[in-house]
C-alpha cells in the first residue's frame, strides 16, 4: 500500500483511506485563499458601521451612558418564582409565601471603574394574623449587584431560597440590605454556641453587606444576635461583608411601643472606586456602602425628643471589595419559612450610573467546513449591556439607535476571495478540538423575548467560559470538482503506454486542453477506476472514469490511498484544472 502525500493543501474527507494532497504542487487549482490576515487597530468612529476585519480588530457602539434610566420601573427585567409584578412605581417580588425568590434586576450593567449611587424605597410587610412582624416576613430584601445576567438569576432560583439571601449559587455575587432571618451556624449567620448570648434562629432585624464566594457558595458571617442580646456589629470592614443590629421599632411619645408589621425604608447604594486599583484585570478595587433609613428615626417625646432606630442619617455599612468592572444591579427579596410581601419602590428613586459593557465577538464562518475564514479574523464590538447587534448582508444599510436597548444592526464583509454567498447569521455556540462550530443558533439566545432578528448583549461573569455574545457570519465557499487519473512508471510489467490521443479519447471532454506528456495510466487496485485487464491496452479503461475531487475554499481536497502491485512505481497524476487546463504532478510516492 503506497500513500500519495503532500498534494494539496487543505483537505476534506471523501474516504475511509484519505490522504492529503498540498496547493503548493498545484498552483492552478485556485481554490485556496491568501494566508491568514490579522487587524491590530480600532474603527476610528463608533456606531454601527461595515464590518472591515482585516482593516479593524474592534469596534464600539459608543453611547456608554444613561439618561435616568435606573429609576425608572419601565427598564427592569422581572423574574421569579412568585409571579413578581410590576404596580405602578412598585416592584412586588415576593407575594406571601414560602420559599420564594422574586428579582427586578437593571435592563443595563453598572460600570465599577467609576463611582455610582442608586436610591430607592423597600417595603416589607409581616402578614402574621397575630402577632405580626416585618423581621418575621421572610429571608431578605434590598439590592444585588452581581456579573451574572437575568436570565442566569432566573436559573438559579432554585439555590437561593430560604437561608440563602436571594444569591447563593451567583458567583461572586453581593447582597445588601435587610437580612430578616438569623440562622444559626457557623456556616450561615453565627455560630450556634453562643446560645447564652442570645444567638438563636429566628426573625432578626440585621442591615447586612453579604456575598458569595467564587463557586456561588454564600460567604459565612457572625451576626449580633437579633435581639440584641449580643453586639458584634462590623459597620466598616475590609473583607467583603459587614454588618449591624438596626431595629426600626416604634415609638410613642418617647416610649419603645415594639416592632411594626409593616415597614417602608429608603435605600442607597453607592460605590467609590479606588483611583489606583489594586484588583486583578478587569476587576475595580474600592469601597462598597449601603445606607439603610429607618421609618421611624425620633422617640416622639413632647420633651427632650431624641434619634432613634440610627436617626436620620441612617444605618451605615462599609467594605473594601473588588468588583467585576461589568456588574449588574438590581433588587431581591427571599423567603424562607418565614414569609410575607416583599417590595421595592422606584418613587423618588435616584442616583447616577455609568454604563458596563461587554465585549461582543464576531466570527466569520466557512459553511461548508464549519471553520473560520482563514482571510478573516474574528472582530471584537464593544457594546452596552443590554444592546442588541444586528448584521447586514454585505452592502447592506447600517444604523445604530442609542437608548436601553440600544439597537445596531451592522452590515457583513465584502465576500472574501474564494467564496461566492453570504450565508446566514447565527449567534453563540463553540469550537471543537477542530475548531469546527457548533451549538449556533439563529435567535437570541440572551432573550427568548427578542423577535428582531438581533443578539441581545449580555452580562457575563469573567470567571465564566461563556460564548454568549457571539455572532457568527457565514459565507458559503468556491466548490470545484477536479478529475484525477493516476500513471505507472512506462514500461513495468502490467502497465500499457498510451498517447496523449488515447487518453483524450478515453476521457472525452473531461480532458479538453490536456497538454502533458504521455504518461502510463494504471488501475490495478485502484478503486472506482476500473480493473486492469492482461492482454489488452484498453480492456478495463473504455468503461472507467476518472476519479472526482471535489473540494471547497478552506477545505481542499482529499485523494483516497493508491494500491500499486509490488514491482510498480507511481510516475505521475495528472489533474484537471477549473478552466479544463491539466496539471501534472510528478513525485515520490511514500
Amino acid at each position: 500500500m503506497v500513500t500519495l502525500k503532500n498534494l494539496l493543501k487543505k483537505s476534506t474527507n471523501l474516504g475511509a483511506n484519505a490522504l492529503l494532497l498540498v496547493s503548493t504542487l498545484l498552483p492552478t487549482l485556485g481554490i485556496l485563499p491568501t494566508q491568514t490576515a490579522t487587524a491590530a487597530t480600532n474603527a476610528p468612529t463608533t456606531g454601527a458601521q461595515a464590518l472591515q476585519p482585516t482593516v479593524y480588530d474592534t469596534y464600539d457602539t459608543g453611547n456608554h451612558t444613561y439618561s435616568g434610566e435606573q429609576n425608572n420601573v419601565s427598564y427592569y427585567n422581572l423574574g421569579g418564582n412568585d409571579s413578581p409584578t410590576i404596580a405602578g412605581n412598585w416592584f412586588n417580588l415576593v407575594n406571601n409565601h414560602q420559599s420564594k425568590v422574586g428579582f427586578a434586576v437593571f435592563k443595563g450593567a453598572v460600570n465599577t471603574s467609576q463611582s455610582f449611587t442608586l436610591k430607592a424605597t423597600m417595603k416589607i410587610q409581616g402578614t402574621a394574623l397575630v402577632g405580626a412582624s416585618f423581621t418575621d416576613a421572610g429571608d431578605s430584601l434590598g439590592f444585588i449587584l452581581t456579573p451574572s445576567s437575568a436570565s442566569t438569576l432566573q436559573q438559579n432560583i432554585p439555590n437561593a431560597t430560604g437561608p440563602n439571601l436571594g444569591i447563593t449559587g451567583l458567583s461572586n455575587t453581593y447582597f445588601l440590605g435587610r437580612d430578616l432571618y438569623f440562622n444559626s451556624g457557623s456556616s450561615l449567620d453565627g455560630n450556634s454556641g453562643y446560645l447564652g448570648l442570645g444567638w438563636q434562629n429566628g426573625g432578626s432585624n440585621e442591615s447586612v453587606i453579604r456575598n458569595t464566594l467564587l463557586n456561588g457558595t454564600l460567604n459565612p458571617a457572625a451576626y449580633s444576635s437579633g435581639n440584641g442580646m449580643s453586639n458584634n456589629d462590623q459597620i466598616a470592614t475590609t473583607n467583603g461583608q459587614a454588618w449591624q443590629v438596626a431595629p426600626d421599632d416604634n415609638y410613642t411619645l418617647g416610649v419603645n411601643s415594639g416592632v411594626p408589621a409593616t415597614v417602608q425604608e429608603p435605600i442607597e447604594i453607592s460605590w467609590a472606586p479606588d483611583a489606583v486599583s489594586t484588583a486583578p484585570a478587569g476587576y475595580n478595587s474600592g469601597t462598597l456602602s449601603y445606607r439603610q433609613v429607618s421609618q421611624t428615626t425620633s422617640n416622639g417625646a413632647l420633651i427632650g425628643a431624641s434619634n432613634v432606630n440610627g436617626g436620620p442619617n441612617g444605618y451605615v455599612l462599609t467594605t473594601r471589595v473588588n468588583l467585576q468592572t461589568s456588574m449588574t444591579i438590581g433588587y431581591v427579596g427571599a423567603t424562607g419559612g418565614n414569609y410575607g410581601n416583599l417590595s421595592i419602590s422606584l418613587n423618588g428613586a435616584s442616583g447616577t450610573l455609568p454604563r458596563g459593557t461587554q465585549n461582543a465577538t464576531v466570527n466569520y464562518i466557512n459553511a461548508v467546513t464549519g471553520k473560520k475564514v482563514k482571510v478573516l479574523p474574528s472582530s471584537t464590538i464593544i457594546a452596552n449591556v443590554g444592546d442588541r447587534l444586528g448584521v447586514a448582508a454585505p452592502g447592506g444599510a447600517t444604523s445604530s439607535s442609542p437608548g436601553l436597548p440600544g439597537v445596531y444592526k451592522y452590515s457583513a464583509p465584502v465576500l472574501p476571495s474564494g467564496y461566492t454567498a453570504f450565508s446566514k447569521v447565527t449567534y453563540g455556540g463553540t469550537f471543537n478540538s477542530n475548531g469546527v462550530l457548533s451549538g449556533d443558533v439563529q435567535t437570541d439566545p440572551n432573550d427568548s423575548t427578542n423577535t428582531t432578528g438581533t443578539l441581545t448583549v449580555a452580562n457575563i461573569d469573567a470567571n465564566t467560559a461563556s460564548s454568549t455574545n457571539v455572532i457568527n457570519i457565514y459565507y458559503t465557499p468556491q466548490t470545484i470538482t477536479s478529475h484525477v487519473y493516476q500513471a505507472l512508471a512506462p514500461n513495468t510489467p502490467g502497465s500499457y503506454s498510451l498517447t496523449d490521443a488515447q487518453i483524450k479519447t478515453l476521457g472525452g471532454t473531461d480532458f479538453a486542453g490536456f497538454t502533458s506528456s504521455t504518461g502510463t495510466i494504471g488501475w490495478s487496485g485502484n478503486p472506482g477506476l476500473g480493473s486492469q485487464v492482461i492482454g489488452s491496452n484498453l480492456s478495463g479503461l473504455t468503461s472507467s472514469t476518472p476519479l472526482s475531487m471535489i473540494g471547497s475554499t478552506d477545505g481542499g481536497y482529499t485523494y483516497p490511498t493508491l494500491t500499486i502491485p509490488a514491482g510498480y512505481s507511481l510516475d505521475k497524476i495528472y489533474y484537471q484544472n477549473t478552466d479544463n487546463t491539466w496539471t501534472t504532478y510528478q513525485g515520490t510516492a511514500g
